[in-house]
């Protein structure tokens, strides 16, 4: 199941030109977050355009954002 999973994702990673994102050794795999252009990464280097861009959302429709949610708005970095 897994293999597949990592397959998959592994595909549509190429399919959009950013198999890059990934590194794979022996028996791990992991996402490189340098090589990804992401807001939140941006808003927690303090990138003003980023800190603008931010109105008080974040992955609402995951429970497992609740508590990086609730740090995005004490304006703690989770």
């Amino acid at each position: 199941m897994l293999r597949a999973l990592i397959a998959d994702l592994r595909h549509s990673l190429q399919d959009v030109q950013a198999e890059n994102v990934l590194m794979r050794s022996r028996n791990s795999i992991a996402v490189l977050p340098e090589a990804i252009d992401c807001d939140f990464y941006r808003y927690l280097d303090m990138d003003p355009a980023a800190v603008n861009l931010y109105r008080g959302e974040y992955m609402t429709q995951y429970s497992w954002a609740e508590m990086t949610l609730s740090e995005l708005r004490r304006g703690v970095q989770p």
